[in-house]
């Protein structure tokens, strides 16, 4: 009976356990799976060689946006289920605001919402700092988008970004949630 369940849950835990759903999480292979509006969001490596995104002001951008839509879940795979959004953030200087947000499409393609952190002027962290947010999404959601907005970035302002992660996180039965 327990290998027999054990074998009903695999599929479950596996995908509850963590594939990172975002295309291209590290930026190896340059931008590709992402839409990007400055030229001032840029790919360097650091000591290790590992590669980082690193945004500075941009002034013929005063909102620099990075945007990727997330492919390959079906609706039932999103709606009412939680993930984890999980990133590494260096913040050395920041006057402007810098948002990570998940948004929320539902099956016309408005948005239903979106789960943001927020970073600004007080934010700083000059070490690698992990970051991690479970979001639950709405029962009408369809599709996501990860959206990385940097606004009014200041003249030494510098926000650096990596080890992107989403996965899906198994869901809290009703009853231990009490």
């Amino acid at each position: 009976m327990r290998v027999k369940l054990l074998l009903l849950l695999l599929p479950a835990m596996l995908f509850a356990g963590g594939k990172n759903l975002i295309p291209n999480p590290d930026f190896q292979d340059n931008f590709a799976g992402w839409w990007k509006n400055s030229s001032a969001l840029t790919l360097q490596s650091d000591a290790a060689g590992e590669a980082y995104l690193s945004c500075r002001r941009d002034p013929a951008q005063p909102l620099q946006r990075l945007i990727a839509v997330l492919p390959g879940l079906t609706p039932e795979e999103l709606r009412d289920h939680r993930f984890t959004l999980s990133f590494q953030a260096r913040v050395s200087s920041l006057q402007g605001v810098v948002t990570v947000k998940i948004r929320q499409i539902d099956a016309d393609g408005r948005s239903l919402g979106y789960h943001t952190l927020r970073f600004c002027q007080y934010d700083t962290a000059p070490d690698w700092q992990n970051l991690s947010r479970e979001y639950r999404m709405n029962p009408k959601t369809t599709k996501i988008g990860l959206y990385l907005d940097f606004s009014y970035l200041g003249e030494n302002d510098q926000f650096c970004l990596r080890a992107l992660s989403l996965t899906r996180t198994a869901n809290t039965p009703p009853e231990a949630a009490n």
